[in-house]
């Protein structure tokens, strides 16, 4: 998902926890009731100097870190305060 002009962090995190909630709701299937999680890793575009590349990069680890930390989390690549 891409989100314009987002650098506020309150709100990214606001962002990411409803998306993770919402996943998390159980889902019918027949007779039975299903429930996943999701592991979301985020990333900036850090000014004129950065590139899609570094950016999907950046995106990609954060990934494997909130994967790393446990189950339906998320993580901004460089912050770990999230």
């Amino acid at each position: 998902m891409l989100l314009p002009k987002t650098s506020d962090y309150t709100m990214l995190d606001l962002i990411c926890s409803h998306i993770l909630a919402s996943m998390a709701q159980p889902i019918s299937f027949g007779p039975h009731l299903m429930q996943i999680s999701a592991s979301i890793g985020a990333a900036v575009f850090e000014g004129p100097d950065a590139d899609l590349e570094e950016l999907y990069k950046n995106g990609d680890l954060a990934l494997y870190a909130s994967k790393t930390a446990g189950r339906n989390g998320w993580r901004l690549h460089g912050h770990s305060a999230f």
